[in-house]
């Protein structure tokens, strides 16, 4: 943790979110704990949460202290970097159909390497 020594509400905690934190076999190979060895692991905290947050059971709303459109999300990225106090941040996309697409293509317009080949003359 780490406090300004003017106001603590300054502070920023980091913590690991539970079992299976820093694990290779968890975390990059995908092996779960058996339940019956550890009841709530990383994985099953956060769908926990989730849960309880789709259903209504845990509220956040008063968590959230800025909100931004997705295609603004840099200015909500400089507010995590340090540019202003923020304690919640949410990105809100789109909800019609057309926007939601033209965003996709936007975000996933990526060539393929034998495009790029027959872009630079590789390929004929």
């Amino acid at each position: 943790m780490r406090c300004s020594t003017s106001s603590i509400s300054r502070c920023r905690w980091a913590a690991a979110t539970g079992p299976g934190r820093y694990d290779p076999g968890y975390e990059e190979k995908g092996n779960d704990y058996p339940v019956g060895f550890v009841r709530w692991t990383e994985q099953r905290n956060f769908e926990a949460v989730l849960d309880m947050m789709a259903d209504g059971r845990l509220d956040v709303k008063l968590l959230i202290s800025h909100r931004f459109a997705i295609a603004d999300a840099e200015q909500a990225y400089a507010l995590v970097g340090g540019a202003g106090p923020s304690l919640g941040i949410l990105l809100a996309y789109p909800q019609d159909q057309e926007s939601a697409l033209v965003l996709r293509r936007q975000t996933i317009a990526i060539p393929c390497r034998s495009e790029l080949a027959r872009e630079n003359g590789a390929v004929k």
